[in-house]
């Protein structure tokens, strides 16, 4: 249990990312073990705002534990710390060394699709393919971040200025997502000291999808009318099943060929990188 020397409790662990890579099915799991309390706010934006981060600690802790009631280990989860450079050193500065650290990572091309997705349904994107909107990315006329959140080897890099690898955990999307989610899920209570961690991906959440029809992006694009949607469906699944068959559909998936080609276009020296920083393969992005 981590306090500080004003009995103020903070995290024992913090997620920071990357986003659109598995942090809400992460959040949800990690939610239902008994010894693991989150927030109710999954994204607190304390180190990477500024605003939030004047306040100090006292100010988060109070957020942190809104609900808290004695579990014995305490974390929050907020995606966009990775990308933001001020947050490794107040990590440190606030937590020290002793705080862990998961990062999850996804096959980037697949990460930046569903960021991309995201946006289409929301109607913040305008472009007419993904491939143009990672080329003007690219180009430097737009700050879309669909590229620059994929390239995870530059984001961990200013953590490990800070902190030892040891307190880190990586875990890789496509693995969570497998055959190989108990083992992961053994791994990550080891790391964290609680009893085993159950995944189960029949409770995944945040399912890329977009609407049928443009007018049905007004309602993706209004935060309030989303949240006041789902309250009305969160006690009628039979209902959200029809919700989503008459107003939202799957996106047009990539070939493998088109994967395979952005990979090696916009991805792939970071993604070797990683691989040294991992100390593991990654040749199921890029082969």
């Amino acid at each position: 249990m981590k306090k500080n020397k004003f009995t103020l409790r903070l995290p024992d662990f913090i997620c920071v990312g990357a986003q659109k890579a598995g942090t809400t099915y992460l959040f949800h799991m990690l939610n239902k073990h008994k010894d693991i309390y989150l927030p109710p706010k999954k994204e607190l934006f304390f180190f990477n705002l500024q605003r939030n981060y004047s306040l100090g600690l006292k100010k988060y802790s109070s957020e942190l534990t809104e609900g808290y009631s004695g579990q014995s280990v305490l974390g929050e989860i907020s995606t966009t710390y990775m990308y933001d450079c001020n947050v490794p050193k107040r990590m440190f500065d606030l937590l020290r060394g002793e705080i862990k650290i998961i990062f999850m990572l996804r096959n980037p091309v697949d990460r930046a699709y569903s960021h991309y997705i995201m946006n289409k349904k929301t109607g913040r994107e305008k472009t007419f393919s993904f491939f143009n909107a990672l080329r003007l990315e690219a180009r430097g006329e737009a700050k879309t971040n669909y590229i620059n959140y994929g390239l995870y080897a530059r984001h961990i890099k200013p953590f490990l200025k800070y902190f030892d690898k040891k307190n880190m955990f990586f875990i890789v999307f496509d693995d969570l997502f497998s055959e190989n989610e108990n083992f992961i899920g053994s791994e990550l209570s080891k790391f964290l000291g609680v009893t085993q961690i159950e995944f189960d991906r029949r409770a995944i959440v945040n399912s890329g999808t977009v609407p049928r029809l443009r007018i049905f992006k007004v309602v993706y694009s209004n935060d309030k009318m989303v949240a006041a949607v789902r309250r009305v469906v969160s006690s009628w699944p039979a209902l959200k099943k029809l919700l989503f068959f008459l107003f939202l559909k799957k996106p047009v998936g990539l070939s493998a060929s088109m994967r395979k080609k952005l990979t090696g276009e916009y991805f792939m020296s970071d993604i070797l990188e990683l691989e040294k920083i991992l100390n593991f393969s990654l040749k199921k992005w890029y082969e």
